[in-house]
């Protein structure tokens, strides 16, 4: 039901934009504009929409660009296109096959889509390949928390109460707020 319906007016442009109408609409406090229902969290942001498809069209003319792909799989994530997520992940692995972040990724794709068993074997690869390396991985208690959860939807509790605990040890200190 839109209340103030009629506070608002339609204001033409004048000169080149002149077919262009746009509406006034005022606003209250922080709540934005009054007739504006709340955004719905499953709809895709053209925005995201605009990044994937220009990625895609990059990763076309560089097909072996791991990072595109990487960032092609994140904002598949975004836009909770599990399948797009996947099939980025799978593009960057056959590329490079010990590349941690994909591999995470490639789990959490699994995980939203209810595979676990190939959430669990990718979320193992990533963290094999994380022991592996020197480096720090910022996402680290993430990973492990997310194999955790899948280790006890099988029943592993042991299993899942080593990757909780490790979780805990790997998370950065945040600040009291």
């Amino acid at each position: 039901m839109k209340l103030f319906s009629n506070l608002f007016k339609k204001k033409e442009k004048t000169g080149p934009e002149a077919a262009v109408v746009e509406e006034e609409r005022p606003t209250f406090g922080a709540q934005g504009p009054a007739d504006e229902e709340p955004a719905q969290p499953d709809e895709p942001s053209p925005s995201l929409l605009d990044a994937f498809n220009r990625l895609q069209q990059q990763v076309d003319k560089s097909p072996e660009d791991t990072a595109l792909l990487i960032r092609m799989a994140e904002i598949a994530c975004q836009l909770k296109d599990y399948v797009a997520m996947q099939d980025a992940c799978e593009r960057a692995i056959v590329v490079d096959s010990s590349l941690l972040r994909a591999h995470h990724l490639y789990a959490e794709a699994c995980q939203a889509q209810h595979d676990v068993i190939n959430a669990i074997a990718m979320s193992t690869k990533a963290i094999m390949l994380l022991e592996g390396q020197d480096t720090t991985y910022p996402q680290a208690a993430d990973l492990y928390r997310l194999r955790g959860e899948l280790l006890m939807r099988v029943g592993d509790k042991a299993g899942a109460e080593a990757d909780m605990q490790k979780s805990v040890s790997v998370e950065p200190i945040r600040p009291a707020r």
